[in-house]
């Protein structure tokens, strides 16, 4: 029998029930502790307990010798032992945040668990009637043990809930009362918004293509990951994080809770959930004072407003749905697919997320990283920021192969009135070509000032591409490169801050 151990004293009294954790073994004492709010009369305000407040970890050796408690020992080589009283020592020294559903005591002992290297779960050392016992309410550490461990299966529960017949999820939700459609059905129904600023003409049309040259254009924006199941969840999530946080229902938080428990606890994407879920739960739940039941338990809260309950597909933000504009982007990409190829367009859409902050490799193939980009890059900037990314990214292709071929440039004008032209309205047919006249202009009045040199004779900003303009072109791709000139593009066009 070795002589170290991690001991777990799992206890019914209170109004949650309660786990702390200790070590020992020769040359090691690491005294009982627990995980608690700093602030105690916070449990008063639901909003707060359930949202995220200031933690503590503090002493707990007087629940040894309570009757209520039930105690479990894990054994441990020495340095398993060492390594967990090294991470209670350092969460006494920096309990961070204490949340009612995550970073509170169950993950104080989990993670000492976890330091250890001992390969198990709390749920796994408690008997399912033992947690039963100890958490009896909606919220009790005893039920909130069994949700994660034994109840919740992040993979297992996304597809229940997405399979559900009440319950449309992901990209293909569109609303209260919408059946699940695809992107190709939603675009088919009235309205919908437009791509572009040009609102006076109808996005073009992809029917006027062959077959092949529309199933391409719909492959680069579609999900095609269907049957890789990790990649679908990973899409999930990511529509999960970028819903706005009144529209999320409960399940669907407890689906990142399962996410949650599932990373890391220094992942960055973790935090990012925990942030969300906090949101969550102090714009439903508010700090009203929570209420407790006749033996002082706390029992389930009442929310202050009305919380969804069926989920909402991914809107942008004037509402219309991400999946019917990504059916728009798909139409707007089948004359370059056809007229360019299908890894050119995707080279050109990847360059062009990458200038608006999305950085992706440049591979000419859309998998997931490109598809998910191009699915924040519409939630957040609307439909038109797809086009922009495209017409951006193929300014910067364009730039890329004169400056590494050194070509006359002489499809400057074409690129800008193919490409950038098209993104605005037709009441501002020069707009593309000014813009980028300013933007030279702007490059070399600062080229020549880093220099220390006269500022040469600046360009006429009249919207003509002509010789004047391409040769401006051609010297600002020699003194500052195609990345540079194309955000300076970018930023003058407005794309970029």
């Amino acid at each position: 029998m070795s002589e170290y151990k991690l001991t777990i004293y799992a206890d019914k009294e209170g109004r949650f029930g309660h786990f702390s954790v200790g070590v020992t073994g020769p040359g090691i004492n690491q005294p009982i502790v627990g995980k608690y709010l700093r602030d105690e009369t916070v449990f008063g305000k639901t909003g707060a307990v359930m949202g995220g407040s200031a933690g503590a970890v503090r002493d707990d050796s007087a629940r040894e010798s309570r009757t209520s408690v039930i105690e479990r020992s894990v054994p441990l080589t020495k340095t398993q032992a060492e390594k967990a009283a090294k991470y209670i020592a350092d969460a006494r020294g920096n309990p961070g945040e204490y949340q009612l559903f995550s970073k509170n005591c169950i993950d104080l002992v989990q993670g000492a668990l976890d330091a250890s290297g001992a390969d198990t779960r709390i749920d796994k050392i408690f008997t399912e009637q033992e947690l039963d016992d100890l958490g009896d309410i909606p919220y009790g550490a005893g039920d909130e043990v069994q949700r994660r461990g034994l109840i919740i299966d992040v993979d297992k529960d996304v597809k229940t809930f997405r399979d559900s017949e009440n319950a449309p999820f992901g990209p293909h939700a569109e609303g209260d009362g919408a059946p699940d459609a695809s992107p190709l059905e939603l675009s088919q129904s009235d309205g919908g918004l437009e791509l572009g600023a040009d609102v006076e003409q109808r996005a073009e049309t992809s029917d006027t293509y062959p077959e092949s040259v529309r199933a391409a254009a719909m492959a680069i924006v579609a999900d095609d990951n269907k049957d890789n199941g990790t990649a679908e969840l990973e899409a999930d999530l990511d529509d999960l994080m970028l819903k706005n946080v009144d529209d999320l229902t409960e399940r669907e938080i407890k689906i990142l809770g399962g996410w949650s428990w599932k990373l890391p606890s220094n992942d960055p994407k973790r935090l990012e959930i925990e942030d969300r879920r906090r949101d969550f739960y102090r714009l439903n739940y508010g700090d009203q004072p929570s209420k407790t039941d006749e033996t002082g338990r706390l029992v389930a809260p009442e929310p202050v407003r009305s919380v969804p309950v069926k989920p909402k597909g991914l809107a942008m933000p004037d509402g219309a749905p991400v999946a019917g504009a990504l059916k728009r982007v798909a139409d707007k990409l089948a004359r370059p697919v056809a007229d360019d190829g299908e890894a050119n367009v995707v080279k050109a859409l990847q360059t062009g997320l990458s200038l608006l902050g999305e950085p992706l490799k440049v591979d000419g193939v859309s998998g997931s990283k490109t598809k998910a980009a191009l699915k924040r890059t519409v939630a957040k900037r609307g439909a038109g920021g797809a086009e922009e990314a495209f017409g951006i990214g193929r300014f910067k292709r364009f730039a890329e192969t004169e400056r590494s071929t050194g070509g006359s440039a002489s499809g400057l004008r074409e690129t800008i009135e193919k490409d950038v032209q098209p993104l605005f309205a037709s009441h501002r047919p020069n707009i593309a070509a000014e813009a980028l006249q300013e933007s030279l202009n702007d490059l070399s009045a600062k080229a020549a000032a880093e220099h220390r040199q006269p500022a040469p004779e600046p360009l006429t900003v009249d919207g003509i591409i002509g010789s004047k303009t391409t040769d401006a072109f051609r010297s600002a791709l020699v003194e500052t490169g195609p990345k540079k000139l194309a955000t300076s593009y970018a930023s003058m066009l407005g794309f970029v801050d």
